[in-house]
Formats: C-alpha cells, structure tokens, sequence
C-alpha cells in the first residue's frame, strides 16, 4: 500500500479520490473508444459522448499526472456535470432505470466529495 501511497498521493488529496479518478481515466478511454467505434453498450451512447468521454478521462490523467489539485478539481467538476447530463438524458428519453440512475447518483456524488477535497486542497 505505501508504494500506491509514493506513486499516486497528491498533498491534500485522499487517496481514494486518486484511486476514483484511475477508474473514471479507465472507464473514459475504453467506453469512449466504445463509443467512437460504434459499439457503445447503450444507443445514447454515440460519438459526441464518446468524445466526451475521453475528453474528462484525458483531464483526469493529467491531474494524476501532474498531482494538481486545481486539475484534480476541474476533473471532478466535469465528471459530476457529465453524469447528470447523462442522468437527464435517461429520464428526457424514458430510459431511465432504478439500476442506471442509482450508478450515475453514487457516481456523482463521489465526484462531488472529491471536487470539495480538491477545491479545499488549492493553494
């Protein structure tokens, strides 16, 4: 654990959100390549979201990269906005689930718990 600890902690970051945005640079880049070649899981799941997608993966990895919580910040912000962008896309095309919403709240509400530890961790 203290090599994840050297490699991955940011000064004023938990490591949790970390080990968060790894999983949204992850999901990012292989649902957004999903969705640019077509095979997206759902049918909303078309070439703009699949920009999207990767676009706020690519911001996630920088943040990783460079340990600023500034960035670590914007990532968060951009997470959360997409996921409820995507939550209100469910619901205007009656595709909304119990399942579905319930990923994207929990979603969303970790992206805000990390953007309030990111925006408290700015210089």
């Amino acid at each position: 654990m203290s090599l994840i600890n050297e490699k991955l902690k940011t000064p004023g970051i938990p490591l949790w959100a970390t080990l968060f945005l790894c999983l949204i640079v992850v999901l990012g880049f292989v649902m957004g390549l999903m969705a640019l070649t077509g095979n997206g899981a759902l049918e909303s799941h078309n070439i703009s979201w699949g920009g999207r997608q990767i676009g706020l993966a690519a911001v996630a990895l920088i943040a990783i990269w460079l340990r600023n919580t500034a960035v670590y910040f914007a990532a968060f912000i951009g997470a959360a906005f997409k996921e409820f962008s995507d939550m209100l896309e469910l619901f205007a095309t009656g595709t909304a689930d119990t399942m579905g919403v319930g990923f994207l709240v929990v979603f969303i509400l970790a992206e805000l718990v990390g953007a309030f530890f990111s925006f408290r961790a700015i210089e």
